[in-house]
């Protein structure tokens, strides 16, 4: 990526047919003349940034940040965003396996965990499924919808990330910093305005700051927890961050231990830490030390820990009869379920001394049992795999400190915190992606009504 040196961010230093564009298009989402001069990316070799002032100082470049770059530069107003990364937008390039599932057709509250309820559904309302694919089929990208209600990119998920860019840049409004390297120490909000020094040499302010930093889930994408450490710095509440949509562990001694490579459907019942009873079919894949796939990664997201997990390894099967008599015929216990699980699967969970005698000779009580063990088969997981493997985390922000569908900090009105900072948290299947875009676009709208107020 060509890395140039950047115009002066503010709206007076770009030509006025730039800004009567970026004024006519706030409705149309048009990024406001391509004709008009490229902001630049600028790397560690320079420096920068010193005596300029715009409107907002974006912390992160991945989707929640971008997103709010582009928006805001839409309704005419600057920004520089700052990152530590080189490139920006990692971890977009990474979702989806590479495809990016930006969005479901599936949108709901019950889709997200947030210790502040009346948080997300304002934000889904106004930025709702068809509102995300109208924004990819604006940045002229090609997308399918998959069984289940997902949307996916029919391209790469970094065309996403270019195509952001793009707007970005002909907007004329928008600096990106990246290579930058700060602390929490080294952000100030004041009453003015916010500052911050980057260890480069750096200096950069504006009117208003946007946290988008992330969560440190996934750091192989250069994710950090400097988010969370900035915020508290700043006052606010950080909900303890855990690993989501990641692995869970099995106790040791399970007899599920050594099925690795195994996949199948299967349902999995969880005590979620909301308070409620969550259920999620889907398949499950075992692993050397606990099971993954969709089935968990979604269970994962709201399991309590210390609390038991009941998995059905025949979801959508009548099994009440599958071994009754009538069916069973000559059958053992271990040849009758082999027609529907993989028999490694059934011999480590069989007992040894039943698996191979007739069912028919088996009291009805002991069948019922042995079928429980495949239908209702309890265990509480020693723990779940940490944040390297996690995909999100859960907890962040506190919402009940942050201005609902405006974003702004109720703590400092010159802060507001977007994307995947806060404590809200989505399942498997477009829902984060969703999340960070919808918090940085409506965010903001918010900031520019605010300036222009």
């Amino acid at each position: 990526m060509a890395r140039e040196s950047a115009p002066a961010c503010s709206p007076a230093s770009a030509p006025a047919s730039g800004r009567r564009a970026a004024e006519a298009g706030r409705e149309a989402r048009d990024p406001a003349g391509a004709g008009r001069a490229a902001a630049g990316f600028a790397s560690r070799s320079d420096a920068g940034g010193k005596g300029r002032v715009c409107d907002c100082l974006v912390l992160g470049a991945g989707a929640s940040g971008l997103a709010f770059a582009l928006r805001l530069c839409e309704l005419g107003r600057s920004c520089i965003v700052l990152d530590h990364a080189r490139e920006p937008g990692r971890k977009l390039s990474l979702a989806g396996g590479g495809r990016a599932n930006f969005t479901s057709a599936q949108l709901a509250e019950a889709a997200y965990l947030c210790r502040t309820p009346a948080f997300v559904p304002p934000v889904l309302d106004a930025f709702s499924a068809m509102g995300m694919v109208r924004l990819v089929e604006e940045l002229g990208l090609p997308w399918e919808k998959r069984p289940g209600g997902k949307y996916f990119l029919k391209t790469e998920a970094g065309a996403l990330v270019r195509a952001l860019l793009s707007r970005i840049r002909q907007t004329g409004l928008a600096e990106i910093q990246l290579e930058r390297s700060f602390g929490p120490g080294d952000v100030e909000v004041t009453a003015r305005g916010a500052r911050v020094r980057t260890r480069e040499g750096g200096r950069f302010e504006a009117r208003h700051l946007a946290v988008a930093l992330g969560s440190p889930a996934c750091p192989a994408s250069g994710a950090t927890g400097l988010g969370y450490a900035l915020a508290q710095r700043l006052g606010h509440a950080v909900l303890a961050p855990e690993a989501a949509l990641a692995p869970l562990l099995l106790p040791e001694g399970s007899p599920l231990l050594g099925l690795q490579g195994i996949s199948l459907p299967a349902r999995l019942d969880v005590e979620g830490v909301d308070g409620k009873r969550h259920s999620f079919t889907d398949d499950l894949l075992f692993t050397h030390q606990g099971i993954s796939g969709p089935c968990v990664l979604k269970a994962s997201l709201f399991w309590k820990r210390g609390t038991a997990l009941a998995l059905n390894l025949l979801p959508g099967l009548d099994a009440s009869d599958l071994l009754g008599d009538e069916s069973a015929g000559r059958g053992t216990p271990r040849s009758l379920l082999a027609r529907h699980l993989p028999q490694k699967l059934c011999d480590a969970l069989l007992p040894g001394e039943l698996a191979k005698r007739r069912a028919a000779e088996i009291k009805k009580s002991v069948r019922r049992e042995i079928l429980e063990r495949f239908t209702k088969f309890t265990f509480v997981p020693r723990g779940i795999a940490g944040l390297r493997q996690a995909e999100v985390c859960r907890g962040g922000v506190d919402c009940a400190e942050v201005e609902p569908l405006a974003f702004f900090s109720r703590l400092n009105p010159r802060v507001s915190f977007v994307g995947e900072v806060l404590d809200v948290t989505g399942l498997l299947g477009g829902f984060n992606l969703h999340w960070a875009f919808a918090s940085g676009w409506l965010a903001a709208e918010a900031l520019a009504r605010s300036l222009a107020s």
